[in-house]
């Protein structure tokens, strides 16, 4: 018996793993390829919610976590607002009870209504709330909101409103709104400068994977490319159904005609997506930790860059900001750093090194505090910068907090908000534990939070599809081993395509070469020209 050549070994291990992988990851690979679609269209499905009943018990909200309070404002001690995931809530008892302050004409999207910082004006007695959906205006007198954003510059997630003098600047994820207090209606938009040489590589990363890397048309390529996953999917159970059943004695035209589409396209095309299929593969890999940690620290040079991320400096890197009065400073958190440049814009924004910790996720808290020191907040927990002596002190243990070297794990505080109300008592809010006191408070029973957000408990879709897409709705199920659901996965689907596209290639090959050599009546035909000669 003739031994087999390492080609067709290859090809033999190819067909096996591209039978067994493609059957392991079909199902997988068609939610994967749905929740990445609706993703990248959040503005398609803000209208959509999903009910308690279809999560785990762990993301209904207990004490006011996971994000339910990112920032409050006490108006007085008994006029207090929260707001977060769940919209915003009132209270004007003190805090004794709270009420959804959402009712008098504020969005009835779950996704639109998720707001990240109140701000009050006393001249005009309002509230101006920074939503992924816009800046929204609350007029306490009527008890009526309005969308002061929308008309103007469309629905934009606004980041943080800050005070400077007469002017209130709004903060988006990619641009800055001045607005006068005497007129809120008039929006002005203007861009500080910023030399940017490079984008940071985790958010490059994430932009290749969804195709927001070349703005709306990037993101409507892979959504096609999307749909071919999912018929590569679909094509390749029907593959093995037929190839594993018993052949009829007569097949029908359409049968015949179907075979051959499924067939032929399952190849054909997934031999043109090839590096495309890798792509979406190879960012995936890196999605979540623990492969996302080797992304810490990398760049990518602008000059690499397509035109749709460099078009802005600011484009989608914004993730909080603060006005320093005792400086006259905006200083920004950014996906690449910290920035600071004068109050009034006119200045290039430059680099600035605080030597304190802020997750990767951007700063939650991001406040001055006067003298010199700033709180900020993270995922890491909750410190206390103080920029003179470019120091920072662990705001629960009290201790100096050393900055870390590259990323590490989430803090056992994971803070999303802090608050001190009007007679001192200080608040910090954590994702998993919820509304914790930093200070003895003088009620104990203050800041419950209502039954009301449990029994409504639900989740805006998009949120849902992200939880689906990058494996966290199966922590109950998988525990621990979670955190490698999404690099296993991407590797199986890497190998995948990389043995499929083999598959194809080698048959083809081959296919070429048979047609190439002579047949037995050709071979006699020239041997008989060749002893002739």
């Amino acid at each position: 018996m003739r031994e087999q050549s390492i080609g067709k070994k290859l090809y033999n291990a190819s067909k096996k793993i591209h039978k067994v992988l493609g059957l392991a990851l079909c199902v997988l690979l068609i939610w994967m390829s749905v929740s990445g679609i609706l993703l990248n269209h959040p503005e398609a499905i803000h209208k959509a919610s999903i009910g308690k009943s279809f999560f785990p018990e762990e993301y209904i909200p207990q004490n006011w976590n996971r994000s339910t309070i990112n920032d409050a404002l006490f108006i007085s001690d008994n006029n207090i607002f929260f707001a977060g995931k769940q919209g915003i809530w009132k209270s004007y008892n003190g805090g004794e009870t709270f009420s959804p302050a959402t009712q008098e004409g504020f969005t009835s999207s779950p996704y639109f209504g998720k707001t990240n910082d109140l701000h009050y004006i006393p001249e005009n007695d309002a509230i101006l709330a920074s939503t992924y959906g816009g800046l929204w205006h609350y007029d306490l007198k009527q008890n009526i909101w309005s969308n002061i954003s929308d008309k103007l510059i469309g629905k934009t997630h606004f980041i943080k409103c800050i005070r400077i003098e007469n002017n209130i600047i709004a903060i988006s994820k990619n641009d800055f709104y001045k607005i006068d207090i005497t007129n809120l209606n008039h929006i002005e938009k203007v861009t500080p400068k910023k030399q940017r040489s490079a984008m940071d590589l985790i958010s490059f990363t994430f932009a290749l994977h969804s195709g927001w890397l070349w703005g709306y048309g990037g993101r409507i390529a892979y959504d096609i490319i999307s749909l071919f996953i999912i018929f590569f999917s679909i094509s390749g159970i029907y593959i093995f159904i037929i190839n594993n059943k018993k052949k009829p004695k007569k097949a029908t035209a359409l049968t015949k005609k179907t075979r051959k589409f499924m067939f032929q396209k399952h190849a054909k095309w997934g031999l043109w997506l090839f590096a495309f299929l890798l792509i979406i593969g190879g960012t995936g890999l890196f999605m979540r930790p623990p492969l996302l940690v080797a992304l810490a620290d990398g760049k990518v040079p602008v000059k690499y860059l397509p035109k749709t991320m460099t078009y802005n400096p600011w484009y989608h890197t914004i993730r909080n900001a603060l006005y320093d009065q005792e400086t006259d400073r905006i200083i920004l958190d950014t996906t690449e750093g910290l920035f600071a440049g004068p109050s009034d814009m006119t200045q290039e924004f430059k680099p600035i090194d605080w030597n304190t910790n802020i997750f990767v996720m951007g700063a939650t808290v991001f406040e001055p505090i006067g003298n010199g020191k700033f709180n900020i907040g993270s995922f890491y927990g909750l410190y206390e910068f103080d920029e003179n002596k470019n120091i920072s002190i662990d705001k629960i243990t009290g201790k100096p907090a050393p900055k870390f070297n590259g990323v590490q794990r989430p803090g056992r505080f994971m803070t999303t908000s802090y608050f001190s109300t009007p007679n001192g008592d200080e608040y910090i809010c954590s994702f998993g534990q919820g509304l914790l006191p930093l200070t003895k408070p003088e009620n104990n029973y203050r800041f419950k939070m209502p039954d009301e957000i449990v029994e409504n408990a639900n989740m805006p879709l998009w949120n849902y599809m992200f939880e689906l897409h990058n494996g966290r709705l199966f922590t109950p199920l998988l525990g621990k081993w979670t955190i490698l659901f999404i690099p296993l996965t991407a590797m199986a689907f890497i190998l995948l395509t990389l043995a499929g596209a083999y598959e194809v290639a080698y048959r083809k090959f081959h296919q070429k070469s048979k047609r190439k050599k002579p047949s037995p009546v050709q071979k006699r035909r020239l041997s008989k020209v060749n002893s002739n000669l």
